[in-house]
């Protein structure tokens, strides 16, 4: 019994120690699932939070969207409208454009009619810009700088004195035995001769022809018997004027410059005779001015022109290709560039054409440098076009500065270095007021120009041996302008290519440091002596 009841208690202190444990677990596993209920209320809490914030800003860009939307619509309204206003304004624009051509146009036309009515004002200039001061209708006064320059030497300057010859280089001694009439003792005194004194001076020589006789030895051939006479080297066979005749008749009319008609008056010789005397020359003198051309092809620095002249009573050209060794004058019918490509040909050649910016010498395929001294009209031009302008009276006189600059720098004695500096400088100075936005169309002329032709405006930075003006082509071709004014020009083709090669030839000779006159009668007695134009 005892024993049963021990057992039994034994028995229920086990399970009761089980289930106090089971219990405990169960609690702490309650206990743990309340705090974790109470972390996901949290959570839920602020994730409740949260979904109430995002709904809240949703909301809000829902607000923003509609707004941005409305902004859009009158954004694309307004752009409408713009578009609209855009449109209208470039028609307009069109339109004035095309009301300024047209009044341009209208202006034009007026001019015109006005020159075929022969509409004076009064204050035209008959030549432009190109008109001569001695044609100018309104002439005004000298300004007092220059009516201070007075000319001659500066002052202090001791000066040459004349120029007296020597006894040796007299080409004649004359023997002066007048008697002196009177005397400051007496009235009618008596006097002596007691020796004499030289006194130099000059006398004139007028040109007249000389006439000569010649008697010519008789040469008889001892084995033949044939008879013949002495032949003269400086004479044409059966010729009536010799070399140094000819020489200076074609010297006088080819290079001074004076008329064939006014010369023979003078001379006393009739035209066909001295045309007879000068188209052989011419004929002869030929291959001189082949090679002239040939070699003025292989120079680095030419310059070129060109001016109208008459043939026959039609127009014809005058084309000069020039540098300090070479002057050639082709005279020709056209003023084509054919022309003067007929001289260079089509190749590339390594030599820098100083010239005006007539298209005709873009043809030849050479370096170009366009004369600035042109440019400068043009500005002038413009600036008087347009008194009242703004923007043209601001950039003209800046243009022209620079322009004037750079045109002083040819001949500089400066170091190669320093003259590319500062002709670069000048150069980038051009090309930022041309660059420079402009409105009135008469700038926008002058800065197209130098934009679109900047490969032919500044060979001149290269070296102060290249100039960017073209006076001395000008210079060198108007003595010919001159004469053609005074004789219209010559009366046939073959007078015409007389002309061409016989002015070449002497004013290529006098480049070279010879006196024409007497080259061309060396060259005439000897044509060997054509090496004296060539050494």
């Amino acid at each position: 019994m005892r024993r049963e009841l021990s057992f039994g208690s034994e028995v229920e202190l086990h399970y009761s120690s089980h289930y106090k444990r089971k219990i405990s677990a169960l609690e702490n596993e309650v206990s743990r699932l309340e705090s974790r209920v109470c972390e996901e209320q949290a959570v839920n809490a602020e994730l409740f939070n949260r979904l109430k914030n995002l709904e809240r800003d949703f909301r809000s860009c829902v607000e923003e969207v509609k707004q941005l939307r409305e902004e859009t619509f009158s954004l694309r309204s307004e752009l409408r409208h713009a578009e609209v206003r855009h449109e209208e304004l470039s028609k307009e624009l069109e339109r004035k454009k095309e009301l300024e051509r047209a009044f341009g146009e209208i202006q034009k036309r007026n001019k015109e009619l006005e020159k075929k009515l022969n509409i004076r004002h009064g204050d035209e200039e008959v030549f432009g810009l190109s008109t001569p001061s001695s044609k100018k209708v309104f002439k005004g006064n000298a300004t007092q700088e220059n009516q201070s320059k007075k000319g001659g030497g500066n002052p202090g300057h001791e000066g040459h004195g004349r120029e007296v010859f020597g006894e040796e280089e007299a080409d004649r001694t004359e023997l002066n035995e007048e008697e002196p009439l009177r005397c400051d003792c007496m009235e009618e005194a008596k006097w002596e001769r007691m020796g004499s004194a030289k006194s130099f001076s000059y006398s004139f020589c007028p040109m007249k022809l000389e006439k000569v006789m010649v008697e010519n030895a008789l040469w008889r051939c001892v084995e033949c018997g044939r008879v013949v006479r002495s032949r003269n080297p400086n004479r044409r066979k059966n010729g009536l004027y010799d070399n140094r005749a000819i020489a200076h008749f074609l010297t006088e009319c080819y290079y001074h410059n004076t008329p064939v008609g006014q010369f023979i008056r003078r001379i006393g010789v009739n035209r066909g005779t001295f045309f007879n005397l000068a188209h052989p020359v011419a004929d002869k003198a030929e291959n001189l001015f082949t090679r002239i051309l040939s070699d003025a092809c292989s120079e680095k620095l030419l310059h070129a022109d060109e001016t109208g002249t008459r043939m026959d009573g039609t127009n014809a050209y005058i084309w000069l290709i020039a540098n300090e060794r070479f002057k050639i004058f082709l005279h020709r019918k056209s003023r084509s560039g054919e022309e003067i490509r007929s001289v260079f040909g089509q190749g590339k050649r390594n030599m820098v054409l100083v010239t005006d910016r007539y298209a005709g010498y873009n043809k030849v395929n050479v370096l170009h440098q366009y004369c600035y001294v042109h440019l400068l009209r043009d500005i002038k031009k413009e600036k008087e076009a347009f008194p009242e302008e703004p923007e043209v009276q601001c950039f003209c006189p800046k243009l022209s500065a620079l322009l004037k600059k750079a045109i002083g720098m040819f001949g500089s004695g400066v170091r190669l270095s320093s003259y590319r500096k500062r002709a670069l400088k000048i150069k980038e100075q051009i090309m930022e007021i041309c660059r420079h936005p402009a409105q009135h169309p008469a700038v926008q002329s002058l800065q197209n120009i130098f934009r679109e032709k900047e490969d032919g405006l500044f060979q001149w930075i290269r070296s102060p041996d290249i100039p960017c003006e073209n006076n001395y082509a000008e210079r060198a071709l108007r003595p010919l302008v001159i004469t053609r004014k005074i004789s219209y020009g010559s009366q046939s083709v073959r007078g015409m290519k007389t002309r061409e090669i016989l002015t070449t030839v002497l004013h290529t000779a006098a480049a070279r440091g010879l006196e024409p006159a007497a080259f061309l009668e060396a060259f005439l007695n000897n044509p060997e002596n054509a090496s004296l134009l060539f050494s």
